[in-house]
C-alpha cells in the first residue's frame, strides 16, 4: 500500500470552470464574473441579502472590523493563542487587542473589559468615537 500515492484531485467540471475563468481575459475579480457569481450563490444559500468574498481570513476579519465600525482606540477581545492574521486587522483599524482566553488566569481581563463596556466607564473605548454600542 502506497501511502503517498497521487490521486487525481480534480475532474472535468473543475477543468471547465478553470478554462471559463481563464477565457474571461482577466483574473481581476472586479472585471470577471466568477467572484460575483460565488457571492450571489453563497448569499442565496445562506438566506442573506449580500455576501462578500475575500482573499484570506485576515482580509475577511478586516472587512468585518470595518463593517462593525471598529475605530481607533476601540478594544477588541482576541484569543491569546492565535495566528498573527487575527490580530493584524485589529491593529490596522487602530484598535487595541485585548487578549483573553477561557482559563481562570484570563477571566479577570475579560471581567474588567465587560465592566467598562456595560457600565459605561469608558464609552468611547467600548463603543467607538460616536458612543454607539457595537453589536
Amino acid at each position: 500500500m502506497n501511502r503517498y500515492r497521487k490521486e487525481q484531485r480534480y475532474g472535468d467540471e473543475e477543468l471547465r470552470q478553470l478554462r471559463e475563468a481563464l477565457e474571461q481575459g482577466t483574473l481581476f475579480y472586479a472585471q470577471g464574473k466568477k467572484v460575483s457569481e460565488l457571492e450571489s450563490a453563497f448569499a442565496k444559500k445562506h438566506g442573506a441579502k449580500h455576501a462578500v468574498a475575500s482573499t484570506s481570513g485576515t482580509a475577511a476579519i478586516h472587512c468585518a472590523m470595518m463593517a462593525l465600525g471598529i475605530s481607533p482606540g476601540d478594544e477588541v477581545i482576541v484569543p491569546p493563542i492565535t495566528d498573527i492574521g487575527s490580530i493584524v486587522p485589529v491593529l490596522w483599524q487602530g484598535a487595541v487587542p485585548v487578549f483573553c482566553g477561557s482559563g481562570s488566569a484570563y477571566l479577570q481581563p475579560l471581567a474588567g473589559f465587560c465592566r467598562r463596556m456595560y457600565h459605561g466607564s469608558h464609552p468611547r473605548r467600548a463603543y467607538g468615537a460616536s458612543g454607539r454600542k457595537r453589536v
